[in-house]
């Protein structure tokens, strides 16, 4: 029976490779392999160095398979058996190997062709004997030289002092820590591999598509929504979904753009501090007129006095009766979402590739 194995995650062209290699392979093995998808397999090999490749591994190792990283890296957290970039047959050899031997076990030696020692023939029929080596003739006894008396010795010259040992280098410095990851990333630029739900203790699920830039929530309003503003996030804090899983976790909900949900999150997490990138002392007016949500009622004043001319953060406070931090908060979230100019610098709430970037990130 044939073992299957699927790589995940790689180029076409390292794809293409690995086929050619795992053939050359079979050659060497005592077991049989070939090439399947990653449902069916008995190894999946992650490329853990591609942007989804966490994301990859999390849901290979979910559905209970076997995994080996395909990575540049000496070692990978992801698993034990690894799989060197680039590749070679060498070391695709040496995985398959590893994957009938127990978890840390020492790789075995790498299986080469046989072969010829000296004296032997280098073909023979399987059953015959090997030819025996040939005994070399003795030498000729010689019989030994008169022993010569030993000459004076002369005296031996001191050793050159040792040289003090090298210092050694300076330790590398720790690398800096990962940055916390927060809902504006996954809404910018740490894009997810396709549908996911977020569950967050006191706020209902919350769905985001990738593909279309729209989330989903059952929440009536956007305060409910809360509690994951205010969370750290990893990659495995998200449930990926499949289409059918997808479809029956929206239902009938409406898509609503990411836009909305980025504007809610930078209103609840400005505490009345501006944006990194703009100036206390800057003039702000909007550009266009945004519609107000209904949660926010004391927007409207601020929005209709912010339309007629730029004005100072507190100007337009005193203006509209609304608090110096509330005027603060509402000029960061709707800069984020591109309706807010100033007169000192031109803020871009989208990137070259016209999607939206986080206002935190400096």
């Amino acid at each position: 029976m044939a073992y299957k194995i699927a790589l995940v995650g790689a180029s076409p062209d390292e794809e293409n490779e690995f086929r050619s290699l795992l053939a050359a392979a079979a050659q060497r093995l005592r077991q049989s392999w070939e090439v399947s998808n990653e449902r069916d397999a008995d190894l999946v090999v992650v490329d853990v160095d591609s942007v989804f490749g966490h994301m990859a591994w999390l849901k290979a190792s979910g559905a209970g398979k076997r995994t080996a990283a395909f990575t540049s890296r000496e070692t990978a957290r992801e698993s034990d058996l690894l799989l060197g970039r680039p590749l070679s047959l060498e070391g695709l050899v040496k995985l398959l190997l590893m994957f009938n031997l127990p978890s840390g076990a020492a790789a075995p030696a790498t299986p080469a062709a046989a072969e010829p020692r000296e004296g032997y023939a280098s073909e023979y029929t399987p059953g015959e004997a090997r030819p025996q080596r040939p005994t070399p003739p003795p030498a000729p006894r010689q019989e030994a030289p008169p022993r010569a008396e030993p000459a004076p010795q002369a005296e031996a010259p001191r050793p050159a002092p040792r040289p003090a040992p090298a210092a050694p280098p300076p330790a590398a410095a720790p690398p800096p820590p990962a940055r916390e990851l927060s809902l504006a990333d996954f809404l910018t630029g740490t894009p997810l591999p396709g549908p996911a739900r977020l569950v967050t203790e006191g706020a209902p699920d919350l769905l985001l598509d990738p593909a279309s830039q729209s989330w989903y929530s059952s929440a009536t309003g956007l305060r409910p929504l809360a509690p994951h503003c205010t969370r750290s996030l990893t990659n495995a804090d998200w449930q990926l979904l499949n289409a059918a899983d997808f479809a029956a976790a929206k239902g009938s909900l409406a898509a609503q753009p990411y836009s909305r949900l980025l504007w809610f999150y930078t209103l609840h997490r400005s505490r009345g501090e501006l944006l990194p990138g703009l100036d206390r002392v800057a003039r702000y007016k909007l550009g266009r007129y945004p519609q107000s949500e209904r949660e926010f009622a004391k927007h409207f004043r601020i929005s209709t006095f912010m339309m007629k001319d730029f004005a100072s953060l507190e100007e337009i406070a005193e203006a509209s009766g609304a608090a110096l931090a509330d005027v603060v908060d509402y000029v960061n979230a709707y800069t984020a979402v591109g309706f807010v100019e100033n007169d000192r610098v031109r803020y871009d709430a989208t990137d070259a590739r016209g999607k939206l970037r986080n206002p935190y990130a400096r």
